[in-house]
C-alpha cells in the first residue's frame, strides 16, 4: 500500500518500516502520522499504543534508507534525538536485522 507519492517498490527498507507501521495500526497497536521535513523529504511518525511519544523517521527513497529524526513526546513537548533512540525503537519493532 502506498501512503506517500514518492514511494517506490525499490525502496525496500522504507517500505518495510511503512508496512510494519500500517500493520501495527490495523491491529490497534500503534498510530501513524505522515509529514515532510525541512528538506521536503517524506516522514513517518509512529506512536505505540499507550505512549504519548512519536518516533519520526525520514524516508530517503533514492537511497533506500530510513533515517531517525527525533522522538517527540506530546505530553511534555520534549524532543530527543540520537542514533540509539531510533535504533532501539526499530529493534523493538523487529526491524534491525
Amino acid at each position: 500500500m502506498s501512503i506517500f507519492n514518492n514511494q517506490t517498490e525499490e525502496a525496500t527498507k522504507c517500505n518495510e518500516l511503512i508496512n510494519t507501521a500500517l500493520k501495527l495500526q490495523e491491529e490497534g497497536k500503534a498510530t501513524i502520522e505522515t509529514s515532510t521535513n525541512q528538506f521536503d523529504e517524506d516522514m513517518i511518525g509512529i506512536s505505540l499504543k499507550g505512549s504519548t511519544a512519536y518516533f519520526w523517521f525520514s524516508l530517503r527513497w533514492e537511497y533506500n534508507a530510513v533515517m531517525f529524526e527525533h522522538r517527540y513526546n506530546q505530553a511534555n513537548g520534549t524532543i530527543i534525538k540520537g542514533f540509539t533512540t531510533g535504533y532501539n525503537f526499530l529493534e523493538k519493532l523487529g526491524l534491525n536485522n
